[in-house]
């Protein structure tokens, strides 16, 4: 199966319904594919208070012309392989953008063999991406596609691979389809989903306190932490050496800045 990179962004539900780009984000994924020389085939519109609806390519064009970011609540650009389907996890290119009833959501994830230059750039990506929303948290990695990577950044696991991941991991990522709005409350106020690669925080993670410092400076305390730099003036990327996750996540789950305790409970303070 392929190998993907996905990035993931949460926002706190915004009452300026202008707050998600709409139509620049469509732009960019499209110049995206266009770069690489690929086509979406399944684009996805979905209306304020309306039903969604699978369009050609040409007609998503036609109608993103006419329409203002206020008038929708979801965007899908998907790019499959020949047996796709909407259930599994056979795409090539899957990019959406959702405003969601909990926060606000964009997910773009990608075959790093097909999309190749794209993934040389994942962090200019990644720079680019958080322009289209005004983002609160999220974080990036890399997975298996028939794990199902979609899947999993909305707190659902394929049946048959759930047993790959920990159980601290999948106790986690359940709660966060299970505790909204309580969950995105919380990541805004600096708890963390999980930890991953690279991880997109806010000021208040970077405050939150661990070991008895902030969790900046213990970061900086230790090559093995990761590093942590300015993505914007209110975001920052704390990136780590996926060889180094597990020691870097086991001590500080005692240190209640994850979504649940040792003992799988949720903590939301």
């Amino acid at each position: 199966m392929a190998n993907t990179f996905n990035i993931a962004l949460f926002g706190e539900k915004n009452s300026n319904k202008d707050v998600l780009h709409f139509k620049e984000w469509s732009e960019y994924i499209l110049s995206l594919c266009e770069k690489e020389n690929m086509e979406p085939d399944y684009p996805s519109i979905r209306l304020v208070n309306n039903k969604s609806s699978n369009i050609k390519l040409s007609t998503y064009k036609n109608r993103m012309k006419k329409l203002e970011n206020y008038e929708l609540s979801y965007l899908d650009l998907t790019k499959s392989q020949p047996d796709f389907s909407y259930i599994s996890k056979d795409w090539e290119l899957s990019a959406n953008i959702d405003r969601d009833e909990y926060f606000d959501r964009i997910y773009l994830g990608f075959d790093i063999d097909k999309f190749k230059t794209v993934y040389i750039e994942r962090l200019s990506i990644i720079s680019q991406v958080i322009q289209f929303m005004a983002v609160d948290y999220g974080f990036c990695f890399h997975m298996d596609l028939k794990y199902g990577p979609g899947l999993y950044v909305s707190g659902i696991f394929v049946a048959n691979y759930s047993n790959i991941f920990s159980k601290f991991e999948k106790e986690s990522t359940s709660l966060w389809s299970n505790y909204q709005p309580d969950a995105m409350n919380a990541v805004k106020n600096g708890k963390l989903r999980y930890l991953y690669e690279y991880n997109i925080l806010n000021k208040s993670h970077l405050e939150r306190k661990v070991f008895g410092k902030s969790l900046e400076d213990w970061v900086k305390s230790s090559l093995k932490n990761g590093t942590i730099i300015p993505i914007n003036d209110k975001l920052y990327m704390w990136t780590i050496d996926p060889k180094n996750l597990h020691s870097v996540i086991n001590p500080l789950i005692d240190q209640n800045i994850f979504l649940l305790d040792r003992n799988y409970k949720p903590n939301f303070d």
